[in-house]
């Protein structure tokens, strides 16, 4: 993970290298096992030779780390190892024993003899100390490869399972050393790794404690300073989904209170306080790149998979509403085969005008359908809607006073499926978008932490006590972040309104749960509804889509009440408009948009509750303003009941959604 590229500045990106490499060095070399050997050192030697890193730098990083003081304390045996190491690689830089060897193997077993070596000179053949300098070659030849994987790591590139494994024992080795160097850096160190894995998850930060708690006991460490570590670790992975001003002061709390137990061995609060500091003050973007990378390997990806499926599934049930809305809706040949059979069947001249091959009553029907179909003003004389049926029609068909009428009832039905067929192909539109965007999530900027949290609660009467309400609402949160909230109130009361309503209700958030723009989920719903209801039913639609990250709320409204909006004691009043749906095809929703702040609280409602009277909602949401939504919803509703004649008394339904301020990530 030293191998850092930047295509502008090359020679600072490989000073910054050299400069790691160093430090990286100096480190290692302090973290010694059996008969002081640093194995951990020579393999990231070893390794650093073998990717073409500056050999200035590791050899002065071992220096570094080395020298002791007095002078005649230096490890030498380190020396000696880095020396064997360089001129192994030295002897193997040749091309034909580079085509036979290969670099993995190689490393690991330079890594191995410059510890081995140095070692056994150092046990002097004894038995047993000869046998833990095989242990530590052991650990160097075991260490060399995952030096190497880290080296050869590029930024972008994936984190598998054996990456973050070789990751984990080089953040070990680099605390190890850092804490036989000096305990409250290692400490501190420590402090920052553990609360940047807590950031991931609970299991994170608790396995990164146990990881540095091994690495400072191994580092010379206090016990109670590597069990501080540890279980502020877990404090601050179980407080993290609070938010980091949660996080670090559990960290810092458990972390002191561990110290008391052994207050003469405890380095004191600085180091956690430091490191809680540096992780409140670090960038969410940082710290996010760090969690998706080493502790949600693929999460980016895995996460557009899980977005591509719910949009397929969205989509999946949107088209399913929409196959049933348009089923077995006739075409050009089933329309003329009906009124063949309507206005032939049983007619004496049936075989005169449809035997031999002129089509003369084909052409008749057509030029009816075509008449019927057309707008007033390019009707043609002969068969204009207002025109007698002229002679030469009813000489050629003996029912042709029929068939006006019978051409404007099918022209009806060829009309409503070419409104389906261009609701279908606006739908067909919207799934390549959202196809499209789920297909370039990975690589679109990460979305902004939301500004506004949203605490709602509703409230509901029917006309008449248990029998069912017209109205419907719902609220949900869509897969973008948006907040849904929608009212939906069929005509009249009772079981067929409630039926209207709830579909309403079904068919718009089926279509903008799979992310349709609101104005094509209301004409798709608006012709479905057309083509499905019954009689003269039909719906009101009042929607809202809040934006928390934008601050921003869209108001959608097709016949339904205002809207109120309290803001710092004074009302913004949202008006309705135009037809519902269910009614005349073509007709478009009143949309505004308006900014919403921390502290707003929005009311929606049907006409049973928001028409009650000139200032009675407004009146009670004043005085209730400071009570949660779901008693706030009560009392605008009972306000509305008791100013509400029973004569003029409807279904009615209040909706009050808070905007507050979003938790801290």
């Amino acid at each position: 993970m030293l191998n850092m590229q930047t295509h502008s500045h090359p020679e600072l990106a490989r000073l910054v290298r050299a400069a790691v490499a160093l430090a990286a060095m100096a480190l290692l070399a302090r973290a010694q096992v059996m008969l002081g050997l640093a194995p951990f050192a020579l393999a990231l030697f070893a390794a650093g030779l073998q990717a073409r890193l500056s050999p200035a730098a590791l050899l002065l990083g071992c220096a570094l780390g080395a020298v002791r003081f007095p002078l005649a304390e230096t490890d030498l045996l380190l020396l000696s190892g880095c020396a064997l190491v360089l001129l192994g690689t030295l002897l193997s830089d040749r091309p034909e024993l580079r085509a036979r060897l290969k670099e993995g193997p190689l490393c690991a077993l330079l890594a191995g003899l410059g510890t081995l070596l140095p070692g056994l000179a150092a046990a002097q053949l004894e038995v047993y100390s000869s046998f833990l300098a095989l242990l530590a070659a052991s650990v160097a030849v075991a260490s060399a490869p995952a030096f190497q994987m880290v080296l050869a790591w590029r930024p972008g590139q994936a984190v598998g399972v054996d990456a973050r494994a070789c990751a984990a024992l080089v953040l070990f080795a680099l605390l190890m050393g850092a804490c036989a160097l000096w305990p409250p850096g290692g400490y501190f160190l420590a402090c920052v790794a553990v609360l940047t894995a807590a950031h991931a998850s609970l299991g994170a930060g608790a396995a990164l404690g146990a990881l540095s708690l091994c690495a400072l006991l191994c580092g010379g460490g206090a016990m109670v300073m590597a069990v501080s570590v540890c279980l502020g670790g877990a404090v601050a992975g179980l407080l993290r989904p609070r938010g980091k001003l949660y996080a670090a002061p559990g960290f810092v709390l458990a972390a002191g209170l561990t110290g008391l137990y052994a207050p003469g061995s405890y380095p004191g609060p600085v180091a956690p306080a430091l490191a809680a500091l540096a992780y409140v003050l670090m960038p969410n973007a940082w710290l996010d790149a760090v969690v998706e990378r080493f502790f949600r390997p693929g999460g980016r990806e895995r996460a557009a998979r899980e977005e591509a499926s719910r949009a397929l599934n969205a989509l999946s049930a949107a088209f399913g509403e929409l196959a049933a809305g348009v089923a077995n809706l006739p075409d050009e040949q089933a329309v003329l085969l009906d009124m063949r059979k309507r206005l032939c069947a049983q007619c004496s001249g049936y075989e005169r005008c449809w035997a031999g091959e002129d089509g003369r009553a084909v052409r008749l029907m057509c030029q009816a359908l075509r008449d019927a179909a057309a707008p007033a003003d390019e009707v043609s004389a002969p068969m204009g809607m207002e025109a007698e049926t002229p002679p030469d029609v009813l000489r050629v068909c003996r029912r042709g006073e029929r068939l006006r009428a019978l051409a404007r009832e099918e022209a009806s039905a060829m009309r409503v499926r070419r409104d389906a067929e261009t609701c279908a192909g606006e739908m067909f539109r919207q799934a390549e978008r959202i196809l499209g965007e789920a297909a370039r999530w990975r690589s679109r900027p990460r979305d902004s932490p939301p500004r506004l949290a949203v605490a709602w609660g509703a409230s509901a009467r029917s006309q008449t006590p248990g029998a069912p309400s017209g109205d419907a609402h719902l609220l949900r949160r869509l897969s973008d972040g948006r907040t849904l909230a929608l009212i939906c109130d069929g005509m009249g009361s009772g079981e067929a309104a409630r039926e209207e309503s709830e579909r309403a209700v079904r068919l718009l958030w089926r279509f903008l749960s799979a992310r349709v723009e609101p104005e094509a989920a209301m004409a798709a719903a608006n012709a479905l509804l057309i083509k499905r209801g019954a009689g003269d039913m039909f719906a009101t639609v009042d929607l809202c889509l809040i934006d928390t990250r934008a601050g921003k709320a869209q108001f959608w409204k097709q016949a339904a009440s205002r809207s109120l909006i309290a803001r710092e004691g004074e009302t913004l009043v949202i008006e309705g408009g135009r037809l519902p749906l269910g009614v005349l095809e073509g007709v478009t929703p009143v949309c505004e948009e308006v900014e919403v702040r921390e502290g707003d609280v929005i009311v929606m409602g049907s006409d049973g509750a928001m028409e009650a009277g000139e200032g009675v909602l407004e009146d009670a949401l004043e005085e209730g303003l400071a009570h949660a939504p779901d008693r706030l919803s009560e009392e605008l509703l009972r306000a509305a009941e008791e100013r509400t004649p029973s004569s003029r008394r409807d279904d009615m339904t209040v909706m009050c959604i808070r905007l507050l301020r979003a938790r801290a990530p």
